[in-house]
């Protein structure tokens, strides 16, 4: 059993969360002894995995409950709801899964698990996605209670997600970011606006929710916001309205300039059109007349072609009757 781990909850500043839309947590403040490593969100409340065990927080209940840590107490690596009880990945001790209403550990799959260290819990249907420090993924199934190795295409997908930090969270139809120590939010219009400076280091990648209330995990510390208590406005209205209207102004001045060049170009068509036809109409008697003078010239030729047809045919027609006459007289002269 597990009795040696740490089971700590937050240590409220004095005015409460109540009082801000950011609440910051540092190991000055009593949130917890070192590092958070990891987050999970229960049913009324968030699991903290820190460097000297388990933490858990109620940020509906200003009631503090304060459990100081032990010297034996190991740092929870990586965490995974699992509705009455909560898989934890130990440093130096594998897989435990907590139960949270006796707040006692017990040990899975030392066989195949050992001493690894989880980095990385992923709930799936009837089953858990486990990928060690060493880089190997492991696929558990709890119908039948087994465990194998994962398909490298699943190792692959758990590995870039323990990689990927993004600086964007989405929450209630609003973006979170990050900036230059500050944390802003953004709407769907795109304008932004400051909800505060951030002195708990830099975002790590990971976030829950809990209802009307976002958690960050930063890297010295946690950042609570509360959306109830949220009242920073965006940029005055009219200057949203004055931005979308001079943005509309300016698609219809670009429309109607497209318009009058359509128009302008369709008009200089309708110019080419008519002074092409124009010109075709002024070329058409010179090219009339060409042509009768062309007829004119090769009715000549032919008639004058057929006349010496007619001449050459007349001659040798003479020349024939001739030269049957002469025939014709020889013969006669022979037979008398």
């Amino acid at each position: 059993m597990m009795r040696n781990f740490t089971y700590l909850t937050f240590l409220l500043c004095s005015f409460g969360i109540s009082a801000q839309v950011l609440t910051e947590f540092d190991e000055q403040s009593g949130y917890i002894y070192g590092p958070a490593n990891c987050l999970a969100t229960g049913p009324a409340a968030i699991w903290i995995g820190g460097a000297k065990g388990l933490v858990r927080f109620d940020p509906f209940n200003d009631k503090k409950e304060y459990f100081s840590g032990r010297p034996t107490s190991r740092p929870v690596l990586s965490l995974a709801e699992a509705g009455t009880h909560l898989w934890a990945g130990i440093q130096e001790k594998g897989l435990y899964l907590f139960d949270k209403k006796s707040y006692q550990f017990k040990g899975y799959f030392k066989n195949e698990l050992g001493t690894s260290d989880v980095v990385l819990l992923k709930s799936i249907t009837d089953g858990l996605l486990v990928l060690t420090k060493e880089g190997v993924a492991y696929q558990i199934s709890f119908p039948d209670s087994t465990i194998a190795v994962a398909d490298p295409s699943l190792r692959t997908d758990l590995q870039e997600q323990l990689r990927l930090s993004e600086d964007k969270v989405t929450f209630q139809n609003l973006s979170f970011i990050f900036s230059g120590g500050q944390l802003l939010k953004q709407n769907e219009a795109g304008e932004k606006v400051v909800i505060g400076n951030v002195q708990v280091g830099s975002y790590n990648g990971k976030f829950t929710f809990l209802q009307d209330k976002l958690l960050w995990l930063m890297s010295e510390g946690l950042l609570l916001y509360d959306s109830k208590l949220d009242s920073i406005p965006f940029p005055v209205a009219e200057k949203g309205v004055a931005k979308e209207r001079r943005n509309l102004a300016d698609q219809k001045s670009a429309a109607v300039e497209e318009k009058e060049k359509e128009k302008e170009k369709e008009k200089e068509e309708v110019e080419g059109k008519k002074n092409h036809e124009q010109s075709s109409e002024k070329e058409t008697p010179i090219s009339s007349r060409s042509n009768e003078e062309g007829t004119w010239w090769m009715m000549g030729f032919l008639m004058i072609l057929f006349s010496g047809i007619l001449v050459w045919l007349r001659r040798k027609y003479k020349r024939d009757i001739e030269t049957l006459e002469e025939e014709i007289v020889r013969l006669k002269k022979e037979k008398a």
